[in-house]
């Protein structure tokens, strides 16, 4: 077994052998942000300095959301959001 494989299991990670934890010391995690992309989207990245080598080795869709994240956003956070800009855009 690789010696990172080991180390993932050792402390715990939950990610399946084979797959990138990318939360493992959790600087990736804490620098992540979004601004409005150029095409009218959002463009997410990370401030943490491994950023390039990780877009490189597995592409931009480690940014993306899964089904299930995609499913709670419109049921949970979409609904609040909405409201939010409501009131800041038609209260004052």
């Amino acid at each position: 077994m690789p010696e990172y494989a080991q180390l993932k299991i050792s402390m715990g990670s939950k990610a399946p052998l084979g797959t990138p934890n990318l939360n493992f010391e959790g600087d990736f995690y804490e620098g992540i942000y979004s601004e409005p992309g150029k095409d009218g989207g959002i463009f997410i990245s990370s401030t943490d300095s491994k950023t390039g080598k990780l877009t490189g080795k597995y592409g931009t869709n480690i940014f993306g959301l899964t089904a299930k994240s995609k499913t709670e956003f419109k049921t949970v956070s979409l609904p609040g959001l909405l409201t939010k800009m409501k009131h800041e855009l038609f209260s004052k």
